[in-house]
């Protein structure tokens, strides 16, 4: 399997994982605040959070050979083409920072973003108290977002790490 279309796939389903759980976690929670509050920069919110969620999962969903281009992944593999019968520790590992970090990245994306907006709307609508406990909420999830980036561009670099710390009989 050609790696380019392997991590295109990765990267898709990463996109439909993240879409499917930011729409099961944050759309009820934006619904019942829509349903629950009538003053108008509360609906606007709610919309502009919903539109936030859902648009950089459907662009990491169809705009997965640009993410490939941009971030050059498949470069990072080493070869063009993979075979799964003798796949080499390096790239297997590889493979699995790849997955791993995509996944990180995709999971913590929506808390980070939802955590965001509560930020800027707390410190936009007057009458709120900005209070730093509460407006750090996002620093743990940008953390994750950074790791997992991390893990996606450079997957190589980690996988190498790991297979210089394996005794000499498991690489």
């Amino acid at each position: 399997m050609k790696v380019r279309k392997l991590v295109q796939l990765i990267i898709q389903l990463c996109g439909l994982y993240g879409l499917i759980t930011g729409l099961f976690i944050s759309l009820p929670q934006q619904l019942t605040l829509l349903l629950s509050v009538q003053e108008i920069d509360f609906v606007v919110w709610s919309i502009l959070s919903i539109v936030i969620l859902i648009t950089p999962y459907l662009a990491i969903i169809y705009g997965a050979n640009w993410i490939i281009r941009i971030l050059k992944i498949d470069k990072s593999f080493g070869e063009d083409v993979l075979s799964f019968n003798d796949i080499p520790k390096t790239q297997f590992f590889a493979l699995g920072c790849f997955c791993v970090g995509g996944f990180i990245l995709i999971d913590k994306l929506p808390f980070l973003v939802q955590n965001l907006l509560y930020t800027f709307r707390t410190e936009v609508i007057p009458g709120d108290t900005f209070q730093i406990k509460e407006n750090l909420n996002w620093l743990p999830n940008f953390v994750s977002c950074i790791i997992g980036f991390l893990l996606v561009t450079k997957n190589m670099w980690f996988a190498k790490q790991v297979v210089k710390t394996l005794p000499n009989n498991e690489a």
